[in-house]
């Protein structure tokens, strides 16, 4: 998910996808500080890429 949610909030949203077809088994994961660091950087160096190829391509 692209959210974090807290864990009791959590559980019926996992018992919605185990009623799903096809979907065997749902397991949460847990996110710690060092995910949110990363995920900041990647979006960060995603975001400048993109506006340097804009930039590039506008020229």
């Amino acid at each position: 998910m692209a959210d974090d949610i807290r864990s009791d909030d959590a559980e019926a949203l996992i018992t919605a996808l185990k009623m799903l077809k096809g979907v065997i088994d749902v397991t949460p994961q847990e996110s710690t500080s060092s995910d949110h660091i990363e995920q900041s950087r990647v979006k960060v160096q995603i975001r400048k890429e993109l506006y340097a190829f804009i930039e590039e391509k506008l020229q």
